[in-house]
């Protein structure tokens, strides 16, 4: 590269403080990194709850500070052995700014050159949006470690094309982003998979894969996924949403034919994300403490395990099977699609903060992106 780009990000520069948009250095990536030119950004929960939490659940971000984790673009610059892309390759990738070990600005989503870990970026075929595309990383992220990280569920991984392996698989939230990835990952695994959602949903759910979805909210949805799983070798599940883990751990301890262990892996917090400071917080804290507890008792009574999933993006084996292995074979042959639908809510880093306002009241079945270009 010639000369460098001039950059632009949108700043949080202290948790008290709406975002900024200022000048951002262009960074050069290191050993196995690349840079990414952002086409579009996807919104999720955490980034309302950095602002809010950063303290407490990531006290290694200093400010001021670029937030953001699900980013597409084009690559315009490798680092040293960087092997599966060329500059002019379109991508999509979770930027690592969250991260312990990241370098800081550099690796946040939220501006218009970000810095890429190789293992953390998939290529996108042309007949997939860039917009579509954004809505993968986290929500993919997440559900990924969930079902196949070795400390939670640690199902076999997924392949192109499925390999049928005769065993089922709770997801409870499908019509959310880390459901509609579960659900398509699970189902490529091998497994039938179960799953929950609004009925509006059902229709979405059972065309990623879901072979049977129930409604949630209905006061006979345990016993009614229970009678689909009693005749199955069930392999656990993935609770998403507020208070779904509770009633995955009941189902799962009903199930006589569950394989190996009973998991719950729990990809929400009680209440969903804190997007409140004060009072809320402290009541955000407190519900936690009573719910973790209550789950630990229920645990053992149930002789169910369960743990909240954190993706360490450190376990290079668990990306490398994602980003490297499964995703782009998935996309180039349509086994996986990028779900939920997208809602452009603005265009420029100035529509951000609007875009995280919104996301604050909540969105169903759709993910919200910022496009750049």
């Amino acid at each position: 590269m010639a000369a460098k780009p001039s950059n632009e990000a949108a700043w949080l520069k202290s948790g008290s403080k709406a975002l900024e948009i200022g000048p951002a250095p262009y960074t050069t990536p290191s050993k196995g990194q690349l840079v990414v030119k952002v086409h579009v950004i996807a919104l999720n929960p955490i980034d309302c709850s950095i602002p809010i939490i950063a303290g407490i659940a990531f006290p290694w971000l200093k400010y001021p500070l670029i937030m953001g984790t699900d980013i597409s673009g084009t690559v315009v610059e490798l680092g040293e052995d960087v092997t599966r892309f060329h500059v002019g390759d379109r991508v999509v990738a979770m930027a690592q700014g969250y991260d312990k070990d990241a370098t800081g600005s550099p690796e946040g989503a939220f501006q218009h050159y970000v810095v890429i870990r190789e293992r953390f970026c998939s290529p996108v075929p042309e007949t997939i949006s860039f917009a579509d595309a954004s809505v993968t990383p986290l929500g993919g992220a997440t559900a990924f470690s969930g079902l196949f990280g070795k400390e939670y569920c640690a199902l076999q991984y997924p392949t192109v094309p499925a390999k049928s392996n005769g065993e089922s698989f709770l997801v409870w939230g499908g019509s959310t982003s880390v459901g509609c990835n579960a659900i398509q990952f699970a189902v490529a695994a091998g497994y039938q998979v179960i799953t929950t959602a609004s009925p509006k949903n059902f229709e979405l759910v059972k065309s990623l894969g879901a072979s049977h979805a129930f409604d949630y909210r209905s006061p006979t949805v345990n016993e009614d996924i229970t009678a689909i799983l009693k005749d199955t070798k069930c392999a656990g599940a993935i609770a998403i949403g507020e208070g779904s883990a509770a009633p995955c751990m009941d189902i799962i301890s009903a199930v006589p034919s569950s394989v190996g262990r009973k998991f719950v892996a729990q990809a929400s917090t009680p209440g969903g994300p804190p997007m409140k400071g004060g009072l809320a917080m402290v009541g955000f804290v407190v519900n936690l403490q009573i719910t973790n507890a209550s789950l630990a008792i229920k645990s053992r009574i149930r002789g169910v395990s369960t743990k909240f999933v954190v993706s360490q993006a450190s376990d290079v084996s668990l990306w490398n099977a994602l980003y490297e292995s499964f995703l782009p074979v998935a996309l180039a042959k349509g086994a996986f699609q990028p779900a939920p639908a997208t809602e452009i809510h603005g265009k420029g880093l100035g529509a951000i903060t609007s875009g995280l306002e919104r996301l604050k009241s909540g969105v169903s079945a759709k993910k919200l992106v910022i496009t750049l270009e």
